[in-house]
């Protein structure tokens, strides 16, 4: 059972490597995180100033 998970999570990366949408999908979750941090950071910190 193990052995299957690991070749089926394997072959599953090998293919989105291959596509180089695994490195795309990265990005944009890292990009989304970043722009939503600055966000909410702005957010705070404006409402710390306003409050």
């Amino acid at each position: 059972m193990k052995r299957a998970a690991a070749a089926w999570i394997e072959e599953d990366l090998g293919d989105d490597f291959d596509t180089g949408s695994a490195r795309a999908d990265w990005s944009n979750v890292v990009s989304v995180w970043l722009v939503t941090g600055f966000a909410v950071t702005g957010i705070l910190m404006l409402s710390a100033w306003l409050g």
